[in-house]
């Protein structure tokens, strides 16, 4: 599904419900998160849930953007949380961190990378499970395959990471 001319989060998360309920979903897939948080400084409701500094009357003091795009993800999983389904959030990863800004990690209760790497004409996918709130799981990488099957964690293969 895609969700046009949404002019704030707001409408993003009721178009999603409607959606959810109307198919009585039971999983929600939002790819991707990158490009929610891109947009959160433009979202009027983010920018209303802090405290605006005015300095004579005529400059705004806007909290900065970082601080903005972390409220937007806690605001955004636990609407997804309460939607009682299983929800996957994919996101683009930056340098060292799981995420564009290095937020969605700490508001998720599970974080799973997946890793390719080409060499010659192999190729290889592993996926690592870095947490699993409150789940006892794996923590090497895993090899995986994918096929008309679905997805299949290769156990047997252990990847060292």
């Amino acid at each position: 599904m895609r969700i046009k001319n949404a002019q704030d989060i707001t409408d993003v998360l009721k178009e999603i419900d409607k959606k959810v309920k109307k198919i009585r979903a039971k999983r929600l897939v939002v790819d991707s998160l990158s490009s929610i948080e891109l947009f959160a400084t433009t979202f009027k409701s983010m920018a209303g849930d802090f405290p605006v500094g005015v300095i004579n009357k005529k400059l705004t003091i806007m909290p900065p953007p970082k601080a903005i795009i972390r409220r937007l993800m806690y605001r955004v999983v636990e609407h997804f949380k309460g939607l009682n389904l299983t929800t996957i959030l994919t996101s683009e990863s930056q340098g060292e961190g799981y995420s564009r800004y290095g937020v969605a990690e700490f508001v998720t209760d599970g974080l799973i990378t997946l890793h390719y790497l080409g060499m010659g004409a192999t190729n290889f996918r592993s996926l690592k499970i870095v947490k699993l709130r409150e789940t006892k799981h794996e923590e090497d990488c895993l090899p995986f395959e994918i096929n008309k099957k679905g997805i299949r964690v290769k156990e047997k293969e252990r990847i060292k990471a």
